[in-house]
């Protein structure tokens, strides 16, 4: 059972979406058992981030789940990684901005600021507590029924 959470549950592609309004988003990620939801996000994030950097992960769709994720960081205890992200969230300003048309016009102001950010979010994804795998793993283990 606890290998179908990481990177997440097949099942869950179909449940939770980023591609429709933030407020379905929310919804659906709301109605699967956390731990699923957490898992989901953690994967999103990892493979934007992977794939493009920070700057791809709030252009995308994707960027709808920037505060799931950080908290889901928390979560598992990637506490260097929730940091880095949070500070990210911040450059979009007080209150995260879900809207992807409105963060992609921010983006370019602040595309050299999150640049700088993805070396050491990327270091820690791979070094902290084992890397974000190995904790979200133990993490599943640890909590899931």
């Amino acid at each position: 059972m606890h290998q179908n959470y990481w990177p997440f549950s097949e099942s869950y592609i179909d449940t939770i979406t980023f591609y429709d309004s933030p407020e379905l988003y929310l919804l659906q990620y709301e109605s699967v058992d956390p731990i699923s939801a957490q898992m989901y996000v953690l994967y999103w994030c990892q493979a934007e981030v992977l794939n493009g950097g920070l700057a791809q992960f709030f252009a995308n769709s994707t960027g709808v789940i920037a505060p799931e994720a950080a908290l889901a960081l928390r979560s598992i205890g990637m506490l260097k990684m929730a940091e880095k992200l949070e500070i990210a969230m911040k450059l979009f300003g007080e209150v995260y901005e879900r809207n992807r048309s409105k963060r992609i016009s921010i983006l370019s102001n602040i595309e050299e600021q999150l640049d700088l950010l993805d070396d050491d979010f990327i270091d820690q994804l791979y070094d902290e507590n084992g890397g974000l795998e190995a904790q979200a793993k133990k993490y599943v283990i640890n909590n899931a029924c």
